[in-house]
């Protein structure tokens, strides 16, 4: 498990890959094409995360950093970060904000 802090932002690296092997790594996803969401481990809804081209990078070979935290974690516990975009699996990050 991933941790953060409300308070701060943090990057976090995801993979993200073909969606119909699961394998293939996905190259030049702009972040504009990625949808965030974020919800409380227990939570019934989750919400849209608005994140800047600034926190986004591509490092190459399906690999991204995304920075993420004082905006979006609302509150202390075990959160979900989804990274969804077309014709890539679902990432989802599990992160323990304190």
């Amino acid at each position: 498990m991933r941790t953060g802090t409300q308070t701060i932002d943090k990057w976090y690296n995801v993979h993200l890959s073909d969606i119909v092997d699961g394998i293939t790594p996905e190259t030049s996803v702009a972040r504009a094409d990625v949808t965030f969401k974020v919800w409380t481990g227990n939570a019934t809804s989750k919400t849209t995360a608005t994140l800047a081209d600034a926190d986004w990078k591509e490092r190459g070979g399906g690999d991204y950093g995304v920075q993420v935290g004082n905006a979006e974690w609302t509150g202390a516990g075990e959160w979900v970060l989804e990274l969804t975009h077309a014709g890539c699996k679902t990432e989802r990050l599990i992160i323990e904000v304190t």
